[in-house]
């Protein structure tokens, strides 16, 4: 029996979401969860301050780059089995980790976390563009949101074993998550379909009518990666905001997410995902005004101006983010982990890249605002012209 043929419908199985929104979730609690954790890990291994960006990097390249054969794999002998071996790996890393003597180990211990999730990132999304039409935007934008949602509330999950336990406690709540998630996919119907069909990288990377869609998502990813980089800096060490509340920020700026994700799916069955992502990315300049704003003269006293810029944006990511995706992966029905794949590699490479710069370059507010406004006008004129020579 075809794979095809075993895969129940949406119309019969209304909650197969539930599968790839559990995966997807892998990615953004490798990363955020353990930030609350960073300063402890490295005061333990005696490493300085600055080192716990390693913590970030060795998880991301993995992520990153592990999408496209496990992209491919999943198009050749299904999504579920690769999803089992991106779960089990996720947890042997945080086996790893939670036990490391040593710094190094420690490290290695994140990287197989990162090839993990690189494999449950990439069965999620290839399953969802499995059961869209073509450009469907429904699916997608609830994966946004979750990986939205997940990223703001991870440090507060986090907060309770580190505050008991210590830092290796919450490498035990990796390892937690992953044998339940284990558990509940081995239900997973397998959404592959039974040609198997792959697609070499350079035909995908030559798709045209992938390109605008796909760099909208890449700088909806330096978006978030980039607040996520210099969120610690501001609130913590300028502001002098204690771990607790810096969660509590975080799990705000969540409902504010969760409340706004609500409404893209009634969205997506009015308006083209084209238009979703143009609203996405008038909302990202509006971001990028009140934070360039916020930093002028004095600067910022108190962390509002910074979250509620920050909030308006992860809004911006939702509509952005999700219509994108759907619209980058809908020339590729038949191949879609191979397409996924190499959709995730760019935006986590580039990403990383651009995150890196920032860092590096010592980036404040008002520069990230400026960043973001700059590519928010531009992608957005991009947008609206192709909109109008298409007519």
């Amino acid at each position: 029996m075809s794979a095809s043929s075993q895969m129940p419908s949406p119309a019969t199985s209304p909650l197969w979401i539930l599968y790839p929104v559990l995966l997807v979730t892998f990615s953004p609690l490798g990363i955020d969860l353990l930030l609350p954790a960073a300063n402890a890990i490295t005061r333990a291994f005696d490493r300085t301050p600055d080192r716990a960006g390693l913590l970030l990097s060795v998880f991301l390249l993995p992520l990153g780059l592990g999408q496209i054969p496990f992209g491919r794999l999943s198009d050749r002998i299904g999504r579920r089995p690769v999803a089992l071996i991106g779960l089990a790996l996720f947890g042997a890393g945080a086996v790893l980790g939670m036990t490391a003597p040593s710094w190094s180990v420690l490290l290695m211990g994140r990287g197989l976390q990162g090839i993990g999730a690189s494999a449950t990132t990439v069965v999620a999304f290839s399953a969802v563009r499995d059961r869209s039409v073509a450009g469907g935007a429904g699916g997608f934008a609830v994966l946004t949101a979750v990986l939205n949602a997940a990223t703001a509330l991870s440090p507060v999950l986090s907060l309770a074993p580190l505050m008991l336990f210590g830092w290796r406690a919450v490498f035990g709540l990796y390892v937690l998550l992953a044998f339940l998630a284990l558990t509940v996919i081995r239900g997973m119907p397998d959404t592959a379909r039974s040609a198997g069909s792959v697609l070499p990288v350079r035909a995908i990377l030559v798709e045209q009518k992938a390109w605008l869609p796909a760099a909208i998502t890449i700088f909806a990813m330096i978006y978030m990666m980039g607040h996520v980089a210099i969120a610690p800096a501001v609130l913590m060490g300028r502001l002098g905001v204690s771990e607790p509340v810096f969660g509590a920020l975080f799990a705000l700026n969540a409902v504010v997410v969760v409340l706004a994700s609500a409404t893209v799916s009634p969205l997506s069955s009015r308006v083209s995902a084209t238009n979703l992502a143009r609203i996405g990315l008038a909302l990202f300049a509006v971001s990028g005004i009140w934070l360039s704003i916020a930093s002028l003269g004095e600067g910022m006293t108190t962390p509002m101006p910074y979250v509620g810029a920050i909030a308006l944006g992860s809004v911006g990511f939702t509509y952005a983010f999700g219509p994108g995706q759907g619209l980058a992966m809908a020339p590729f029905a038949d191949a879609a982990g191979s397409a996924s794949g190499v959709l995730g590699a760019l935006q986590l490479a580039i990403a990383s890249i651009g995150t890196a710069a920032l860092s590096a370059g010592g980036a404040t507010v008002g520069s990230f605002g400026v960043l973001v406004l700059t590519f928010s006008i531009v992608l957005g004129t991009i947008s609206l012209f192709e909109g109008r020579r298409a007519h």
